[in-house]
């Protein structure tokens, strides 16, 4: 079957994101490095079998943590930004905010 390395690859790099999506410096060419493919290699790939691109995948990957965090009553969102792999939780909030539908302050009010 000649997708069956494709799919293993792309199970590869679901794998690494998985264990590391906190990390902020997970990035396509991270996890490039890590299996020795070029890096638009992987995305496209990613992509192809996905039907996200990478990093659309990861920030759901890590808003999904996120969320967690506040279900589990954490309510800084400064802090639920940096333990989910976000640097800027302005970012973080924007990106929350356009995934989940609310702002993080909105979220951690209706719990």
């Amino acid at each position: 079957e000649s997708c069956a390395p494709k799919n293993d690859l792309v199970n590869q790099i679901i794998n690494i994101s998985e264990k590391i999506f906190t990390d902020p410096d997970l990035s396509v060419s991270m996890i490039a490095d890590k299996l020795s493919y070029n890096p638009k290699y992987i995305s496209h790939i990613f992509k192809k079998r996905m039907g996200i691109n990478y990093s659309e995948y990861l920030k759901s990957l890590r808003i999904k943590y996120a969320v967690s965090l506040f279900d589990n009553g954490i309510d800084s969102i400064k802090n639920v930004a940096l333990l989910s792999g976000f640097t800027d939780p302005l970012y973080f909030s924007t990106v929350f905010k356009k995934d989940i539908g609310i702002s993080p302050k909105e979220y951690i009010r209706s719990k």
